[in-house]
């Protein structure tokens, strides 16, 4: 007599895993090296945002001084804060030319920070420029 196959001892219960042919799911998950977000266009956008606050902040003192009848005090208010816009739309420019130039990362704050560098500079150079010629007619 022929006795039947018997099946493999019982072994400990197994955990539920991929089944076969399926990648696991940690090749889903981004890799813990990667980084979020963008730190140059966060930077060229917080510059941004100084340079703004700068030009208001400006605005406040020069009508300050002119309440005050204090002229002469104007070219110096437009020649300080002349250079220091200068100096913050330069390095918001150049924060957020690398902000946009990283591949893989979020442009949008690199974008804003660029822009009102931009425009913050020019303004700054106008400025610069015709600041003096308008003070010197009064």
């Amino acid at each position: 007599m022929t006795t039947p196959p018997q099946s493999p001892a019982p072994s400990a219960p197994q955990a539920y895993g991929t089944p076969a042919g399926y990648p696991s799911p940690a090749a889903y998950a981004p890799a813990a090296s990667a980084v979020r977000g963008n730190p140059f266009g966060l930077a060229s956008a917080v510059v941004g945002a100084v340079l703004l606050l700068s030009l208001f902040l400006q605005m406040i003192v020069q009508v300050g001084a002119i309440g005050r009848g204090d002229v002469s005090m104007l070219g110096i208010i437009g020649v300080a804060t002349n250079l220091i816009e200068g100096l913050l739309a330069v390095t918001a420019v150049v924060l957020g030319i690398i902000g946009l130039t990283r591949r893989g990362r979020p442009q949008a704050l690199a974008g804003i920070g660029t822009g009102i560098g931009v425009a913050m500079l020019i303004s700054t150079i106008v400025w610069g420029l015709l600041y003096p010629a308008v003070l010197s007619l009064s």
